[in-house]
């Protein structure tokens, strides 16, 4: 045999402890792998796909709880009692108006200032007819006296003159004589008479003038007849007022505010006065609590809707603002589930069960409807899980893995 050359030995050397190093390091890391991971086979792992993996679904258990039919109704904000405040007196300026929109006034109040000149001076010339008048019944009684006395005598004189007759003591020319003296005496009182009760009667009426243009002169000053808040001014300055025009003032009585809500006629006649409402007012971040105070006891037939009034408390509300009334009714304890739940076809309504993770398909009679949830009243108990929001993706049979939805009301509704 030949020897090898020294550098050929020492490179097969070389080779030979580096081969071994190699299995000596991937021994170590093999150890050390399945000393980390024991349960690790990564030869084995297989990946299942996607389809394979069951759905994951929202899901709600059906609970009892409070439900009651709602309805909501639109409708107008208005005074409870509009108090309207009219020109009593017409034809006079306006001088001054002392009031506007939004002050409070009380019963009594001075709310504007109508010239009184032109009724003053009127007042003035009924003043003289009077005067007058009483004058001319002085007079009147005074020639009702001179001839109640003339008749007096002239009557005398007939009687004397009657007897005088009987004996011939006179001629019958000069009884006749006597006889229409008597007479004319009487006539003339009857007239004095009938002069006074007609001057009487002249002298009733220029007074009834005169209290009417006091009155009127009393009326210049407008006064408010119900205490409350000014609703609205037409009063203008320097124009001449009329009883006929509109009014003046329109004051809302003690301030009170309504809702005159429209209310269909499928829902008025489940409505009481008394009834708590919930009133939303547009511009208003807050909802009201209310009460309804009137229901109308007809319904229009043309547009087939019903009137309720509902009080409101007192605040800074606008009449003519649009609101919003939701009526409760029908309160009881239910099973209820989201509305979302409930699928509709032509066989009915029913709900996706989930049970062991698998869909079934049920059957159910509902009830009441409210703003987040529906009464079940026949076909699913308490405590059952139902998908949340029922989809034609699911259908009966299908796998899939239930997520609890988290209620949004602290009171546990839906």
């Amino acid at each position: 045999m030949t020897d090898r050359p020294p550098s050929k030995r020492r490179f097969e050397t070389l080779r030979h402890w580096l081969l071994v190093a190699t299995i000596l390091l991937g021994g170590l890391g093999y150890v050390f792998r399945h000393s980390l991971f024991p349960d690790s086979h990564s030869a084995d792992i297989q990946f299942e796909s996607p389809a394979d993996l069951p759905m994951s679904v929202h899901v709600v258990m059906a609970e009892r709880r409070a439900i009651s039919r709602s309805y909501v109704a639109g409708g107008t904000l208005v005074g409870r009692e509009e108090v309207l405040v009219n020109a009593q007196v017409s034809g006079v300026r306006l001088r001054q108006y002392l009031v506007d929109v939004g002050d409070r006034v009380t019963a009594g109040q001075v709310l504007a200032l109508l010239d009184p000149q032109r009724i003053e001076l009127q007042l003035e010339q009924s003043a003289a007819d009077v005067t007058r008048a009483e004058a001319v019944i002085a007079q009147t009684r005074a020639l009702l006296a001179e001839a109640e006395a003339s008749a007096r005598g002239a009557n005398a004189e007939w009687q004397r003159a009657r007897e005088l007759l009987s004996g011939g003591g006179i001629s019958d020319q000069t009884g006749e004589e006597r006889k229409m003296a008597a007479e004319i005496g009487q006539a003339r009182v009857d007239a004095q008479r009938a002069a006074l009760t007609a001057a009487e009667a002249d002298l009733r009426g220029l007074m009834a003038v005169r209290k009417d243009l006091m009155w009127q002169l009393e009326r210049t000053t407008v006064r408010a007849p119900e205490p409350g808040i000014i609703a609205q001014r037409n009063a203008r300055l320097g124009q001449t007022v009329s009883t006929d025009a509109e009014p003046l003032f329109r004051i809302l009585k003690d301030g009170e505010i309504e809702m005159e809500a429209s209310v269909m006629e499928t829902a008025i006649h489940s409505l009481r006065q008394g009834q708590a409402v919930a009133v939303a007012i547009a511009g208003y971040d807050d909802t009201l609590k209310g009460d309804i105070r009137l229901v109308s006891p007809s319904v229009d037939p043309a547009t087939r809707m019903g009137t309720a009034w509902i009080r409101l408390p007192g605040g800074a509300m606008k009449t003519g603002s649009y609101a919003q009334a939701t009526f409760q009714s029908d309160r009881r304890i239910a099973v209820v589930v989201p509305r979302a739940a409930v699928l509709s076809d032509d066989e009915g309504q029913s709900v996706q069960v989930v049970r062991d993770g698998v869909i079934v398909l049920r059957r159910v009679v509902t009830g009441l409807t409210d703003a987040s949830g529906i009464e079940i009243v026949d076909g699913l108990e308490q405590g059952e899980i139902v998908v949340a929001a029922a989809g034609g993706l699911l259908q009966a049979g299908s796998i899939v893995s239930p997520v609890p939805l988290v209620s949004a009301s602290p009171d546990g509704s839906f």
